[in-house]
C-alpha cells in the first residue's frame, strides 16, 4: 500500500490547528505579530526581556503560545497600555 503524500498547508490554516502543532515563528514574522523592528527583539532577547526563543540550527524560532503568554504576562496590547 502506497504511503500518503501530506498535504501542503493552505494559508491561514495554522489557525485551526492546536498551538502545540502550529509552525514556530521567525523572528521577522514575531516582530510583525508584536508591531517592533526586528533590531528590538534581539535586544529583549540580548537582555532576557523579550518572548522566549529557541534556536532551530543557526535560526531564533518562536512558539506562538510563548508568544502570547510574554503579550499576557507584560500587558502588551491591552487597553491599559
Amino acid at each position: 500500500m502506497p504511503l500518503e503524500r501530506a498535504r501542503p498547508l493552505e494559508i491561514g490554516s495554522q489557525d485551526r490547528q492546536p498551538a502545540s502543532h502550529r509552525r514556530l515563528g521567525t523572528t521577522a514574522e514575531v516582530a510583525d505579530y508584536l508591531g517592533v523592528p526586528v533590531a528590538t527583539l534581539h535586544a529583549w532577547r540580548s537582555r532576557n526581556k523579550g518572548p522566549a526563543a529557541s534556536r532551530v540550527g543557526k535560526h531564533l524560532r518562536y512558539r506562538w503560545g510563548a508568544v502570547d503568554e510574554w503579550i499576557d504576562a507584560h500587558g502588551v496590547g491591552g487597553e491599559d497600555t
